[in-house]
């Protein structure tokens, strides 16, 4: 089976589950922090999604790790889904659970990368926004990416403005070689 529609079909399970528990927000809570403990530890995430560890032990870890600090909905799916061999897809489920919940809530996720950290006053402002125009609730993500020098790039709903100085410099480089080929130099 194809697997983001694997995804879509588990994550609208725990979705609807959760949402006639109404525990609907603390699923959400709860996989964010599943989410913080996979990225920075690549050797956790492999051995999650490792077809050579034995499911017993993926249920053991997954049961020492977040039992108590995670609701039981969410630990008993995180058991089902290794139960169903489904461990590969679990990031992929809690990205369209992510969808599911800020469609129903009516929540927009702005993405904005800078340079440096944006201030709260910067993110309650640009939500503030994005409130406003999209009559939604704006969830602000600030990415830090040096690269970028200065500015900033704002991405929201597949949609991107870049506004960050390295694209301008590389629109300038652009029109200068554009240039210097037209005069022959």
């Amino acid at each position: 089976m194809n697997s983001s529609l694997i995804s879509v079909r588990y994550a609208r399970a725990i979705f609807m589950f959760a949402k006639e528990k109404n525990v609907l927000t603390d699923v959400f809570q709860d996989f964010q922090l599943i989410k913080e403990s996979l990225q920075p530890l690549p050797e956790f995430k492999t051995f999650i999604i490792s077809p050579i560890v034995k499911p017993e032990d993926k249920k053991k870890i997954f049961n020492d790790v977040f039992k108590g600090k995670i609701n039981q909905i969410t630990l008993d799916f995180l058991i089902f889904i290794v139960e169903k061999n489904r461990e590969n897809a679990l990031m992929s489920i809690i990205r369209m659970f992510e969808k599911f919940y800020r469609q129903h809530f009516n929540i927009k996720e702005v993405i904005i990368r800078t340079a440096l950290p944006l201030g709260e006053d910067a993110k309650e402002k640009i939500a503030d926004l994005v409130a406003e125009k999209y009559d939604c609730k704006a969830e602000i993500v600030n990415q830090i990416d040096e690269k970028i020098i200065g500015g900033f790039t704002i991405i929201m709903e597949n949609q991107q403005l870049d506004l960050s100085v390295k694209t301008q410099l590389e629109e300038i480089k652009k029109t200068l070689k554009s240039e210097a080929y037209k005069i022959g130099l």
